[in-house]
């Protein structure tokens, strides 16, 4: 079995000289905000971009939360970082 697939990774909105002349299958992508702008100015196809959305974290993270004053550096009077 040959399996063949090209990705230009892009990081940036400025257009990459000579990307025309690259047999590449699909563009790959970090959002949807640079996807939109890809398609409106570079003239690419849709079907030819992919998003990866790395380091996207959907919910809010829960830290955990110290009691002031408890030698931990929680808050005032707290150890190093508190005092």
């Amino acid at each position: 079995m040959a399996v063949r697939l090209i990705g230009v990774c892009i990081g940036g909105f400025t257009p990459i000289k000579g990307l025309a002349e690259i047999p590449y299958d699909y563009l790959v992508m970090p959002s949807n905000f640079l996807r939109q702008v890809v398609l409106a100015e570079w003239g690419v196809k849709p079907d030819r971009i992919l998003v990866t959305h790395n380091g996207v974290q959907r919910r809010k993270p829960r830290f955990p939360q110290w009691p002031a004053g408890s030698g931990d550096g929680g808050g005032p009077g707290g150890g190093a970082l508190g005092s």
